[in-house]
């Protein structure tokens, strides 16, 4: 049986695969908190046309308010990670970065990398990414090419 977009949940939270499509607001409504109000990326930036193209995943909590996303791009390319700041350090980024992980092999994706300034795993689980060549600076803030690796 095919599970990869079966919802994951936790018992304060839920993850599930999500569409831009249908789920716009919900993923729009973290993505803006995080990255436009918190971090003060420009709007044009944040909003780069391409979530139509890719997968998408979306945390909520008990009460069905969405606290956090991430998504997965054609290219391979895992970004827009953003948790809700009352919600970091409770393990939602963990499971929306392993969610995403879960779907990238039944989609059978290219190369998985992601651009962070850390990753959202346990010191253990970011030992499957390795640090690519190089690194470089971006929206005035020090980021890092990680790439999955497949073992």
């Amino acid at each position: 049986m095919d599970t990869s977009s079966s919802p994951m949940s936790n018992s304060s939270f839920s993850i599930r695969q999500a569409f831009w499509n249908h789920d716009q607001a919900a993923l729009r409504e973290v993505r803006s908190q995080v990255f436009i109000r918190e971090q003060q990326v420009p709007k044009a930036l944040e909003w780069d046309g391409l979530d139509p193209a890719a997968v998408h995943i979306l945390a909520i909590d008990n009460d069905h308010n969405p606290i956090a996303t991430g998504r997965l791009l054609p290219s391979g390319q895992i970004g827009r990670m953003a948790v809700m700041a009352e919600w970091r350090n409770r393990g939602v980024g963990s499971a929306v970065l392993r969610h995403l992980l879960k779907l990238s092999s039944s989609l059978e994706a290219p190369a998985l990398f992601l651009n962070a300034q850390q990753l959202p795993l346990s010191s253990t689980n970011a030992t499957d990414f390795i640090l690519s060549a190089h690194s470089s600076w971006k929206l005035a803030s020090f980021t890092t090419e990680w790439r999955w690796r497949h073992e």
